[in-house]
Formats: C-alpha cells, structure tokens, sequence
C-alpha cells in the first residue's frame, strides 16, 4: 500500500476516534483498541502509536507530551528539559508523523528533516532511535559526521534520505562538494542548542542555515540554554513556542551530588580509593541491586588518559573516550561500555552530551568543569528516565571558585565531604603586615 494512501486511512480512523457514536460496533472496537495506546490522545497517527508501544515506552513523559502537539500543529519550539526526559522522542515522533502524512520529497536524495548535533556519538544515537521509530514506514535516516571516510556516507545518501543527521563540519563539507543539496529541508532540528549555539559552533550553524528555505519549521532542545543564548535561537526560529520542564539549569531530582574536598595531587590516589569502596559495596536503583557503572569525567584529553592509566594499572575494569581517538576507537569504547564490558569510562565532554547510556549509577567529575550548564550535562548521565544516581565531584582548594559558581547555578549547596588523609589543610591565618610583606616580596 503506498505511504500517503496509509497515511489517509490512518487519519481516518484517528477522526473517527473522536465521533459521538462510532458507524459499528466492529469501528468502535477498533477505536477503543486506539485509545489505549498511550500516545494516541497527543495527535499521532495510530501506526507511529503502535510502534513506540512495541520499543516499550509506557506513556509520554512531560517535555513529550508538551512538543508534540506544538510540533503536529507546525509550530517552531524551543525545548529546554532535563537529561534522560526523552527530548529525542519528543521531536522525532512528530516530524516523522508530519513526513507520512505529506507528499514525498520531488528527489529521494533531498532530505526533508535535517537534525544538527554537536558529537559524533549523539549523532549515531539520534539515527539509531530513528531507525527504531521510523521501522517499516518506507522513510530512510542516513547520518553523516567527520572523523571517518566520507565516501560511505556519500553513497547513503544517493540510495535515499528523508530524514539527515549531522555534525556541522562534515555537513558543510559535503554541501560544498554538491553531494547533498538542504533547498527541500522541511524540518530543522538543533539537538543540545545550547551548544549548538555557542561561538564553536555558530558561524557553521549560520553557513549551513543560509542553505536552508526560510519557509521552514525549526525545533531546538537542550537541557540548559542561558538568556542570550535563547535570544539567539528566536532569531533563527519564527514566533517558537517555548517549552520549559522541570528547570532550566538543575540537575535531574533522582541525582545525589556530593563534593569531596581533596589536594590536587592527592586525586587519582583518592578516586581510586571510591571506585574500589563503591565496587565493593551493592547499588541499589528503584528497590534493586544493580551492578555499579560509573563515568568519570575529566576536562582534558591528557587528564582522560592519564587517570585510565592509572585505573588500568590499579586493576581497574576502564575504558577511555576522547576526540583524539579515531572513530573506530571511539565507538568501540562507547559500545563497549554500554554493553557491560567495562564499568568505569573515563571521558571528557565529548561524553556529556545527551549520550543516553542505560543504568549509570555514578558520575565522577575529576575536575569541575569551566561552565556550570557542562556540570549540569555532565551529571545528567545519571539518574536518566526517572531513576536515582550519584554524582561526586572532586575539587581541589584553587577549583572552589568553579564549584561555587555551579552552586549558584544549580541553587543549591552541595554537600561537601572531607576523606582523612586526603583534605586540603587550612588555609593559613596572616596577619595585615604579613600579607603586605609577602606582597612586597612578590614584586621582586
């Protein structure tokens, strides 16, 4: 049966869902048997309700069931909601509900829905939730990011794509080959827009955007997105409807985050002294125990191998993710992680990006990060999909200026934990006339 007749009927049967009395009693079963599927009363169509029940969602979670309607009636939407809410879902359920029900594209290598991201990886995961979503309607999801051969990603792209997913870099490179053409871009997604957004990535954003109809619907999610950076996204979106849930900037409620106050050179010996205590003792998430897997995040690439080597060589079961590792490296790492092999992945942001990664029962930041929204992200790998986590963060005296600022960011203060052996000492009492001498000193 060809798409769009599918997509009548469908439609159909949704508008008779909504009749006072059903034509027979053989319509009204089928109707009741429709409003049982638990997103059937947010507008889509029953064939996109049926399959997201078969993946296992139970029902919609907030920031879905406030985009989706938004997205099905054409509206430009900035999402702004926890880590592990579904953002995903919440605007790729919808667009690919938008493409069945609307003419095909005139040329099958001319995609219609184009999502930016940031990461690699977070592309890879955008594309595999979408083949998941899109299973059996006849729509193709082709993903393309830099970092590998581009002749693969090109030859994907000619066997058909309705729905893109890219990183930026890659993206411009294979416009101005003329590989791919975005003149029939429908829907235009910036995932983590924060990110997005910011001066990295901006000039690729507004290249690429150039290219884009201005008749266009354009949907951006993030988990946190500061006033000027909100500024900035109305300017590329028309009147968009805005969507907050459950804070703009605080971690998920399920996250328990401590502070351990500790000397900076005293830190690897210190993690590895609570990766073995927390390896030894039982995890328990939502009444059952769990095997522990944890996230250690450090700010830099040397940091990320050094502490791996450290934890390797302690007999630590790690594993390593940071951008000067090659594709392959990266994504065996990732996979390898996700599928139990490991328990401990030592990462820098490159991880703390909308990766959604199952069961993570810890999040150790080594150092605190530069920006409190990267804290924010950073945590979120945690306590995903309603469930509890810890997130513990090392600071050394000269980082407290960094933890007060995410304090206040978050508006809360952590509790802060002192380990014997491992605490910095006080800071040393002077009087005026000694600081003005050791000032003096300085100058020499």
């Amino acid at each position: 049966m060809a798409g769009q007749h599918r997509c009548d009927i469908m439609k159909h049967n949704h508008e008779l869902s909504h009749r006072a009395v059903p034509a027979t009693t053989e319509h009204r079963a089928a109707v009741s048997d429709l409003e049982q599927l638990p997103f059937f009363d947010l507008g889509l169509i029953p064939e996109i309700c049926e399959r997201v029940t078969k993946i296992g969602y139970a029902t919609p979670t907030p920031i879905q069931r406030e985009a989706i309607p938004l997205i099905l009636e054409g509206h430009d939407v900035i999402g702004i909601a926890q880590t592990g809410t579904g953002k995903t879902a919440a605007f790729m359920l919808p667009l690919i509900d938008s493409l069945l029900c609307s003419p095909p594209a005139k040329r099958k290598d001319e995609p219609r829905v184009l999502v930016l991201t940031p990461t690699r990886e977070l592309a890879t995961q955008i594309h595999e939730a979408t083949v998941s979503f899109a299973q059996r309607t006849g729509l193709r999801a082709v993903v393309v990011f830099g970092g590998v051969a581009q002749r693969p990603q090109e030859r994907e792209i000619a066997k058909g794509c309705d729905i893109l997913i890219a990183t930026p870099g890659r993206l411009n490179d294979l416009i101005g080959q003329r590989v791919v053409s975005i003149d029939s871009v429908e829907f235009l997604v910036l995932d983590e827009a924060d990110r997005m957004l910011d001066m990295g990535f901006l000039p690729q954003i507004k290249r690429i955007t150039a290219h884009l109809p201005r008749d266009r619907q354009t949907l951006m999610f993030s988990a946190t997105l500061s006033h000027d950076i909100e500024e900035l996204a109305r300017r590329l979106t028309n009147d968009p409807a805005l969507i907050e849930v459950g804070g703009r900037r605080k971690p998920a409620e399920g996250i328990t985050q401590k502070i351990y106050s500790v000397m900076r050179l005293k830190k690897p010996e210190l993690l590895l002294k609570l990766l073995t205590e927390l390896s030894q003792g039982e995890v328990i998430s939502d009444g059952e125990a769990v095997p522990m897997r944890t996230l250690v995040f450090t700010r830099t690439k040397h940091d990320a191998d050094r502490v791996a080597h450290v934890l390797s060589h302690a007999g630590m079961n790690v594993t390593k993710l940071h951008s000067d590792l090659t594709q392959s490296e990266r994504t065996r790492a990732l996979a390898s992680f996700k599928a139990g092999k490991f328990d401990t992945l030592v990462a820098t942001d490159v991880a703390s990006r909308g990766l959604d990664i199952e069961d993570i029962t810890h999040v150790i930041n080594y150092e605190p990060p530069m920006s409190p929204d990267d804290y924010v992200h950073r945590v979120g790998r945690t306590a995903r999909a309603e469930k509890t986590g810890v997130a513990i963060t090392l600071v050394s005296p000269e980082e407290e200026p960094l933890m007060r600022d995410i304090e206040k960011r978050v508006g809360a203060e952590i509790e802060r934990t002192i380990v014997e052996g491992y605490a910095p000492p006080p800071p040393i009492e002077m009087s005026q006339a000694e600081r003005r001498r050791l000032k003096g000193w300085s100058r020499r």
